[in-house]
């Protein structure tokens, strides 16, 4: 099922979207880049219960992806819901004036 156009345009707005909904046939990665050239980066839907990992070393994994190792536990993370609202100054975080989506959720249906 393709994405509505709404949100067709609010993915085609962004230059990376980091995704973790679980998403374990790609389907909704599938869409989004149908109508986004962005990045697409897709991290775990959940901590590895079993592994050694903290959680939030586990979420910012995919951030290895941009080279960036070594965030820590507080690093900062653009609000989507910020961006939606129109308020992109409170989460610009690149000189360059990229934008990132932050999903995250349960399962994509």
């Amino acid at each position: 099922m393709p994405l509505d156009e709404d949100l067709s345009d609010y993915f085609a707005g962004f230059s990376i979207i980091f995704s973790y909904l679980y998403d374990p046939d790609g389907l909704f990665q599938m869409n989004v880049s149908k109508v986004s050239t962005a990045q697409f980066i897709p991290g775990r839907a959940r901590p590895d219960e079993g592994g050694n990992l903290h959680a939030s070393e586990t979420f910012l994994k995919p951030l290895e992806r941009l080279a960036i190792f070594e965030a820590g536990r507080g690093a900062a993370i653009e609000d989507a819901d910020a961006h939606r609202a129109g308020r992109t100054e409170d989460c610009d975080s690149s000189e360059y004036g990229n934008r990132a989506a932050l999903l995250a959720g349960g399962k994509v249906a």
